[in-house]
């Protein structure tokens, strides 16, 4: 029965120099960083790593990486960051921790289960047999387990219906924008991830952070004034719109929402601001309701066609 034994230990071993020779370990900052990035769930994507999507969140995330790499931590001490942060359910591959390892570890009591059976000396032979098979089965099993990478995710629509918690978009890009203080880019995605969660005030520091890294970026610069009307503070929001058009005098969405604000008080100017979007926008959804209330066949500018 000792041949039995030491082959099932043999594939165990087998399977695991297998797995370190079809893996080998990251040689480059670039290399590590991608490995992570491939472990990591996209928290917005249908069962994509965040090196695959294209999200703004994902980019939030890859970056984060990059900057923790350049500080010299691991690969498994970045997971360990994101996962203590964010959640098990960050990872694409189950946790070998709590009710983890009775995953992982199952196999393995199974295997010692089998030998046991094995040495029973009043076994039959074909008991013995059977036996022998079962332990090299999950043997091999165990060590695929163990040794290889797993990448499989679950549906997000299953996860959502059964429960399992997402991970906090908010938190993530707040944790990049600390990492990488100078991106205007993540610090417009953290505005927007505040406004969808109603938290205006907190959207419009985020935006007028962006707005001085970018201070010639109209798009910016709108962004900042309709978190300014969002959150009630339209006198502040009509500087920035001004500063806008100083920057660039067509841009559209300035136009519409500046012509907007300042009509109550301005009118002629408003009507201005209105039919010049008009002339540059004649395609526009909002065109034909601006046109209609320039020319007095509406009260005022319907909330829903503005940008």
């Amino acid at each position: 029965m000792t041949w039995v034994v030491m082959v099932a230990v043999g594939i165990f071993a087998a399977v695991g120099l297998w797995s370190a020779a079809a893996d080998p370990a990251p040689v480059s900052a670039e290399e590590t960083a991608r490995k992570v990035s491939q472990s990591l769930r996209c928290p917005t994507c249908a069962g994509e790593s965040i090196a695959d999507s294209s999200a703004m969140l994902s980019d939030a995330m890859r970056q984060t990486v990059e900057q923790q790499v350049r500080q010299g931590r691991s690969a498994d001490e970045i997971r360990a960051w994101f996962a203590e942060r964010y959640g098990d359910q960050v990872l694409l591959a189950p946790p070998r921790s709590g009710y983890g390892w009775m995953l992982w570890t199952a196999p393995l009591a199974l295997v010692g289960a089998a030998v046991v059976v094995l040495l029973v000396g009043g076994a039959s032979t074909r008991r013995r047999w059977w036996a022998a098979l079962l332990a090299l089965a999950v043997t091999a099993l165990a060590g695929v387990w163990l040794f290889v990478p797993q990448t499989t995710t679950p549906d997000p629509q299953t996860m959502q219906q059964e429960g399992t918690p997402q991970v906090d978009a908010i938190a993530v890009l707040r944790d990049a924008v600390d990492h990488a203080p100078g991106n205007a880019g993540l610090r417009i995605a953290f505005g927007g991830a505040l406004e969808e969660a109603g938290k205006d005030a907190e959207a419009v520091e985020a935006y007028a952070a962006a707005t001085r890294l970018r201070p010639l970026d109209p798009d910016t610069r709108y962004r900042h004034a309709f978190a300014l009307v969002r959150s009630g503070e339209p006198g502040a929001a009509r500087e920035v719109l001004e500063e806008s058009l100083h920057v660039r005098q067509d841009h559209v969405p300035s136009l519409l929402l500046l012509g907007a604000l300042v009509h109550g008080e301005d009118p002629e100017r408003g009507s201005a601001l209105l039919q010049q979007f008009v002339q540059l926008a004649p395609e526009h959804p909002a065109a034909d309701q601006v046109t209609a209330f320039v020319e007095g066949e509406l009260d005022e500018v319907p909330a829903e066609v503005l940008p």
